[in-house]
């Protein structure tokens, strides 16, 4: 995935093969043109979406041409990777499917850009990612490597395979699922380890309990204070939530202790909080390359 630093929009490193009846050709996609069409379409198209943060089109399309050339042509020209085409062109109609409407919220990524390049870099060999390596092997400390899977000695460094963790045992093991045991372990990424019962569960909903575990609330929720429920994060004007005074996405806490608006790049200032760069210089926001529009995921 190619995130072209002048502007918010985060999709394949991709040329989009218009087609007449609006929308982009699914057509294999030649290794050799690909850069130079993609940055010109995706600039284009941020453009279209506001996404520029103020920046010309001209500027966008030279720095995607960097970043593509950095993720895509090197490492095909080093052979570290296998280009396909027809996946190429799969992607690109995929990626414009979702960019289309300027909204990426919900987006799925989809499979086939993570087919357009296959590693080629067997055991051993130079790498510089993961993407890079002959499946399964993966990169680590610039080579190649097979780390251990599941029920086998954990890497020297504490490393295993993808998806595993390794254990007090000094054994790879896999993220326990729902109601199993946590006591000595780690519960997948959508559970939290329930202190009542030492096992792996849901994370709490509105309104549910959440005395025992502050920190088992669901995502945009936190465990309040005076009733010791789960409740949604103050929006804009409200009070803050207590006790760490935090408010929603984009609002801060402000010194009345009420949520307001974080600003964007060229804002009055006080402090970092402020800023939805969290960065303010010279009493002035910095922008904030990840928050100039929505157009990302």
């Amino acid at each position: 995935m190619t995130t072209i630093k002048v502007f918010a929009i985060v999709v394949s490193a991709t040329f989009f093969a218009c087609t007449g009846g609006g929308g982009y050709s699914s057509a294999p996609v030649p290794q050799e043109r690909y850069c130079d069409e993609w940055a010109e379409m995706a600039c284009e198209l941020a453009e279209r979406c506001d996404c520029l943060g103020g920046y010309g089109v001209e500027l966008c399309i030279t720095y995607a041409r960097m970043d593509c050339a950095d993720e895509i042509e090197a490492p095909v020209q080093s052979g570290r990777v296998t280009y396909d085409a027809h996946a190429a062109g799969r992607c690109l109609s995929a990626s414009y499917d979702i960019a289309r409407d300027c909204s990426l919220e919900g987006a799925r990524w989809p499979d086939a850009c993570d087919q357009m390049l296959t590693g080629a870099v067997p055991q051993g060999g130079y790498c510089e990612g993961d993407q890079e390596c002959i499946s399964p092997l993966e990169c680590y400390d610039d080579a190649c490597v097979a780390l251990p899977q599941a029920g086998q000695a954990c890497h020297p460094e504490y490393s295993c395979a993808m998806d595993l963790y390794c254990g007090s045992s000094g054994l790879c093991e896999t993220y326990k699922p729902q109601g199993q045991s946590c006591a000595d372990a780690y519960c997948d990424d959508d559970l939290y380890c329930d202190s009542r019962t030492d096992t792996c569960q849901p994370y709490l909903g509105t309104g549910q309990d959440c005395s025992y575990d502050t920190y088992a609330c669901d995502d945009d929720l936190y465990c309040e204070s005076a009733t010791q429920t789960c409740r949604p994060y103050p929006s804009w004007g409200q009070p803050c939530a207590d006790p760490y005074e935090d408010c929603a996405d984009d609002l801060y806490c402000d010194s009345d202790k009420v949520c307001r608006p974080q600003g964007q790049g060229g804002a009055r200032c006080s402090d970092s909080r402020e800023c939805l760069s969290w960065e303010c210089n010279g009493e002035v926001c910095e922008p904030d390359e990840n928050d100039i529009c929505d157009f990302s995921f």
